[in-house]
């Protein structure tokens, strides 16, 4: 087969270290079929690259043995999210069809329902290619609240060839979403009135990359003290994130001595995260360690006690697999696909928003005497590699 990866949620020149997990799933995939990926940028003028780097990036790259092309697309102003699946359809059409007339395409898998899967839809429509759509987050969760968002998602779930979602809890909302459309069951008359059948298929984990090293090992290489234990969380500090419950937990957590809280990660929240240790009086115990590459990841994840996850929303977060995969217990709100990887013997689930529930679990994990390998083991199996072959599987049963 020739796919065609369809997303937003991939790497460029400018950001590496964008939808690495996209990534990490099409390089796994290229050992099996052949793939491109047509990853759209928004457009803006060569010469205002200085300003925005992304006006830069070439119209084709290579990526780990990867074609990569950006098609660009115009961000309309006040209306670019009503719009954002239109401008993105058009933009990426002539490519395709450029694509298609070097080897014929056999299906396109978007990942990213709105706008990508939208735009992929009535581009697959248009040139009679079956489309296959994944759902990744608050594509699913957040997206079909907005009013002018929400008929196009359903539009291009009606008349995708294929539905996915890398967590139960997304392809229930997607049921959902069908169920509201169409009455009870999400029958949808144009397949014979059968239940849609949503394939979930959760993102795997570089056993390769992540894996136990001994904590004292991973701090002498970070420059961390030696003792004390140590909290750490990864990812983007905004609102989604729910960073700040976690610093308010800590905050409750006077009695551990020595406990250090450790932030991975940068956003526009953190001038305000910084205050809020500051008045908790904590400010000692915070440290903000800033974006890092995400071959240091690993490293991090091998200094800490626990590993924290206070998000108010999620997908399948690979944050949480690859702790685990370094044999770290895990603390993370019931939120995405949280309650389906985190088993009892491998961490605890509290409910999101809630500072007070998050310090009792965080007290009690840390107390806990936890099994490195028996952790590790419950993400045994999950590589991206089968996570490849998982989709070429659906692929194919799909035709």
């Amino acid at each position: 087969m020739h796919v065609v990866l369809f997303t937003n949620a991939f790497p460029n020149a400018v950001e590496p270290q964008r939808g690495a997990f996209t990534l990490q799933i099409a390089r796994a995939m290229k050992d099996l079929t052949d793939v491109d990926v047509v990853a759209p940028l928004p457009f803006a003028p060569k010469w205002t690259a200085r300003r925005h780097p992304i006006a830069g990036v070439a119209a084709v790259e290579e990526i780990e043995g990867l074609c990569v092309h950006h098609p660009r697309y115009l961000v309309l102003p006040k209306i670019a999210g009503a719009t954002h699946a239109a401008t993105l359809a058009l933009a990426a059409l002539p490519m395709i069809r450029a694509i298609q007339r070097q080897h014929r395409i056999d299906l396109i898998n978007a990942h990213w329902i709105y706008p990508d899967g939208v735009a992929a839809v009535w581009i697959g429509r248009r040139m009679g290619i079956p489309v296959y759509l994944t759902a990744l987050g608050c594509d699913i969760n957040a997206y079909p609240k907005m009013k002018l968002r929400k008929p196009q998602i359903v539009w291009a779930l009606r008349h995708a060839r294929g539905l996915g979602a890398v967590s139960r809890n997304l392809a229930d909302g997607m049921a959902a979403l069908l169920q509201e459309r169409h009455g009870r069951n999400g029958i949808r008359p144009e397949r014979g009135g059968k239940k849609p059948d949503i394939r979930v298929i959760p993102n795997g984990v570089d056993g390769h990359r992540f894996f136990p090293l001994p904590a004292i090992e991973a701090r002498n290489r970070l420059g961390l003290e030696p003792e004390g234990p140590v909290v750490l969380t990864v990812g983007s500090q905004d609102e989604v994130k729910g960073t700040r419950y976690l610093i308010e937990a800590v905050a409750m957590l006077e009695e551990v001595p020595g406990l250090r809280l450790v932030l991975v990660g940068d956003g526009p929240l953190r001038g305000r995260l910084e205050r809020l240790g500051e008045a908790l009086g904590i400010s000692g115990r915070v440290r903000f360690a800033g974006k890092r590459d995400h071959a240091e990841i690993p490293l991090w994840m091998n200094a800490a006690d626990v590993f924290c996850l206070p998000s108010l929303r999620e997908g399948h977060p690979n944050v949480v697999m690859e702790a685990l995969a370094c044999g770290i217990p895990v603390v993370a709100s019931d939120v995405g696909a949280v309650s389906e990887v985190l088993r009892p013997e491998a961490g605890i689930v509290v409910p999101p928003a809630d500072a007070a529930a998050l310090a009792r679990a965080l007290r009690s994990a840390l107390q806990r005497n936890w099994g490195r390998d028996t952790i590790r083991n419950t993400v045994c199996g999950a590589s991206w590699e089968a996570c490849a072959r998982n989709y070429i599987h659906w692929y194919r049963e799909m035709r």
